[in-house]
């Protein structure tokens, strides 16, 4: 990995991919435990950043959801998981990248059902460029969550010869996508998806000619 002269960074949902129909399923369980006099504002981190499911959280909370629940927990969830899709860019700014001899990091705030579309993408994008560095640092793995140092420098400490000027972030959070790298002196760009696409967010990394910003390479 020395022979690496720049980091790509994305963030997944939002950036790379995105489901088509959100069903929220989380809010099922929320409600529920909140119908309980259960708070739950610590819920998204035990299930990002320590990676528990949602039997070990409503068993620490003390609560047994009833099966009407979690069977509408769980047809929710398979719903909206059915509808992910990458972005319709995201396959042509990835070969691009790894043609330039960059390698990939992928930086998300996940829970461990949603991993399974990254790691398909992951393991065709490595047989596609098999040279590729290529690091995933999602949340429940790495037990840190955007804007937190850790989960950055989870990819960092794969290329140690870089200096933090050689790291390039982009997605579609200011806070978790732009100030978190951005204090470790990385290079970071919030993308806004009401007006940009990948390709301008490489350009307004310099990572891309102006001229070629919307051409797929």
């Amino acid at each position: 990995m020395t022979s690496i002269s720049k980091v790509v960074c994305f963030d997944a949902f939002g950036t790379l991919l995105h489901m088509t129909k959100r069903t929220h399923p989380e809010r099922v369980l929320k409600e529920y435990l909140r119908g309980e006099g259960v708070d739950v504002s610590s819920v998204a981190l035990d299930l990002m950043a320590r990676n528990k499911s949602w039997g070990e959280i409503c068993q620490d909370k003390g609560v047994d959801p009833p099966p009407a629940i979690w069977a509408d927990w769980q047809d929710r969830q398979k719903e909206e998981m059915a509808t992910v899709v990458l972005y319709p860019e995201t396959w042509d700014v990835l070969n691009w990248v790894a043609s330039n001899g960059w390698a990939i990091g992928v930086v998300s705030n996940l829970g461990a059902p949603y991993d399974g579309f990254l790691r398909g993408l992951e393991q065709t994008l490595r047989a596609a460029h098999p040279s590729t560095p290529i690091v995933l640092a999602l949340s429940f793995e790495v037990g840190a969550v955007k804007p937190s140092a850790d989960i950055f420098d989870h990819v960092a400490r794969q290329f140690p010869d870089l200096s933090p000027a050689q790291f390039y972030m982009t997605g579609d959070k200011m806070a978790e996508d732009c100030d978190g790298p951005r204090a470790l002196g990385w290079n970071a760009v919030h993308l806004d998806r009401s007006h940009m696409t990948l390709w301008d967010s490489l350009q307004s990394l310099n990572l891309l000619p102006k001229r070629s910003a919307h051409v797929h390479l």
